[in-house]
């Protein structure tokens, strides 16, 4: 019972500590999440950008750009603007700018570019800019009369063969399949939002779907300089917690004022900064699915255990309780089989004496040299009576016989002798034993010349012989034949007794080897059922096997394998046999 309240109290434990666990890491595993997304973003722009540079790089590696930019050439820059434009998807735009900032051409006409960048901060910077340096990224532009207004602007100089800057190009690039990305984003990660290096909030993922903004709004919307992810972010650090909406976009996205856990991080663009911002709900609503599932889950479990354990335990003491009752039973049981067996043992011993003597006296009485030697008037009737009182006493002396060794083989208390001894023989002997039960019947022999020779008890393997040869005689036809045959079998000894009579019923070839198995027959005479269990339990004491099977023609054959034992050598000694 108390190993139950320990699991039990085990079981809370585990549950407290996980839920509280759970609950405390939700915040962590929150902000990984919106920082991974950020980070994501920031991938997305800084590839774009990459397409860009090499576009833009290409473009001014173009001898005839720098020659219509040297000379001032309107028409030669359109053309060749117009070549490029249209054959490259991504770039929306392009207008080009000598070297005082006054601007030379732009491709299309209809989009209002500014016609001097003299007054930009980051003209100047141009030319400085080494050849292999990427473009400066100025920002995200409105650009009026083009379908897709925001764009992103790149500057990059125009120079001649000796590496002079001549004039600038600026490019436009299109923003549309990474406005379709954030919006994408926005259904399982709230609101993203692209910074530019001018703190301008350049573009939502709600961009897309909100309506679109005057040029004024959009270039109104800026985050304030000390918002701390968006400083963070500019100090190169990428992170996530909790924040509340860059304040620009309370009123549109963030309506309830509630805190939101806002990831953030720096992209390779300068000064650019992308912001994922989620309310708290949505971010923690995965973590907090779980934890309901699980408490679901593990609350009736924790109210089920008790009952589960205290069941258990009144089913454990119940067995508990069977099993004393079952071992005192079997004991009871193994101290009453051993009672029998004494008993049995005791009796056949004294029965065994009194019928020994009858059988000789007997025996003296049939083997008198003449019928004279009987009283003339008894002489027939009192020859037939002995006979019969000859065959009942061999009957009788046989199953004491066997009550005494199936009492033995149980007790195991008598060791086995084993000693080297010839099969040929012990047949020999258990068929003359048998004499008198056999004179009805024609026995064939078939032995071998050379001996038999197996290692074991020659007492015991007789036992065998003699019950295999009593069953046999027993359940032939009268004057039917009985064959017995011997013979090496490379390491194996075989013995084999054949009988022409009653086969056995299918399925009953093993059960005839087990204990007080008897044949369900008329026509024979009963026994014990213990030879052939005694036959078994013998020859399996020496390693043997038994085993017996129907003739086709009636009949049955029992074989008997027992290990071969070649002879000592003349120099060993023979073992000396134990006395019982």
């Amino acid at each position: 019972m108390s190993m139950i309240l320990v699991l039990f109290f085990s079981l809370v434990l585990y549950l407290a500590i996980t839920l509280s666990s759970a609950n405390s890491n939700q915040t962590r595993l929150a902000a990984w999440r919106a920082q991974n997304t950020a980070r994501l973003c920031a991938r997305l722009l800084e590839r774009r950008c990459q397409n860009a540079f090499t576009i833009l790089h290409t473009l001014v590696e173009r001898p005839t750009l720098t020659q219509a930019v040297q000379k001032n050439d309107r028409s030669m820059v359109v053309s060749t603007l117009k070549d490029s434009v249209d054959l490259l998807p991504d770039l929306l735009a392009a207008a080009t700018y000598n070297q005082e900032g006054e601007q030379i051409a732009e491709y299309p006409a209809v989009a209002e570019f500014p016609q001097s960048i003299a007054a930009e901060p980051w003209f100047a910077q141009l030319y400085s800019h080494h050849k292999q340096d990427p473009p400066l990224v100025n920002n995200v532009v409105h650009l009026r009369g083009l379908e897709e207004k925001e764009a992103l602007a790149m500057a990059i100089p125009v120079r001649n063969q000796q590496g002079i800057a001549v004039g600038v190009l600026v490019a436009y690039f299109r923003l549309g399949n990474f406005y379709d990305w954030l919006t994408s984003i926005r259904f399982y990660s709230g609101t993203v939002i692209l910074i530019d290096n001018t703190q301008r909030i350049v573009a939502t993922s709600s961009d897309a779907t909100a309506p679109q903004e005057s040029a004024i709004r959009f270039l109104e919307r800026r985050v304030r300089p000390d918002y701390a992810p968006y400083q963070k972010a500019l100090q190169g650090s990428p992170g996530a917690e909790l924040y509340r909406i860059p304040p620009p976009l309370e009123a549109s996205f963030a309506p309830s004022q509630q805190e939101q856990m806002v990831g953030y991080t720096p992209t390779l663009v300068p000064g650019w900064v992308i912001l994922v911002a989620q309310p708290t709900d949505a971010a923690f609503a995965p973590y907090r699915y779980l934890l309901r599932n699980f408490a679901i889950v593990g609350i009736p479990l924790l109210l089920a255990v008790p009952v589960i354990s205290w069941n258990l335990f009144l089913l454990y003491e119940r067995l508990q309780r069977l099993a004393l009752a079952l071992g005192q039973r079997n004991e009871s049981l193994h101290r009453l089989n051993l009672a029998k067996s004494d008993l049995l043992a005791n009796i056949s011993h004294d029965l065994k004496t009194p019928i020994s003597t009858m059988q000789l006296s007997v025996s003296n009485l049939l083997e008198a040299d003449s019928p004279e030697a009987l009283p003339p008037s008894l002489s027939p009737e009192v020859t037939e009576c002995l006979t019969l009182v000859s065959q009942e006493l061999d009957t009788l002396a046989s199953r004491v016989r066997n009550l005494l060794e199936m009492s033995r083989l149980e007790s195991e208390v008598a060791p086995v002798l084993q000693e080297p001894c010839d099969l040929t023989d012990i047949i020999a002997n258990a068929l003359e034993r048998v004499r008198v039960l056999s004179k009805d019947h024609s026995i064939q022999t078939h032995f071998p010349a050379t001996p038999l020779l197996v290692m074991g008890d020659p007492t015991q393997l007789e036992i065998v012989a003699l019950n295999l040869l009593e069953n046999a005689l027993k359940y032939s036809f009268k004057g039917s034949p009985l064959l017995l045959v011997g013979e090496l079998r490379e390491t194996e000894v075989v013995f084999q007794v054949t009988n022409r009579g009653e086969s056995l019923p299918p399925g009953t070839e093993e059960k005839i080897f087990e204990k007080f198995y008897r044949r369900s027959t008329t026509s024979m005479s009963a026994g014990t059922g213990l030879g052939l269990a005694i036959c078994r339990t013998l020859v399996e004491g020496h390693g043997g096997q038994i085993s017996a099977q129907n003739e086709p023609f009636g009949g049955v054959t029992v074989t008997v394998t027992l290990p071969h034992c070649t002879l000592l050598s003349a120099s060993e000694p023979a073992p000396e046999r134990e006395s019982v």
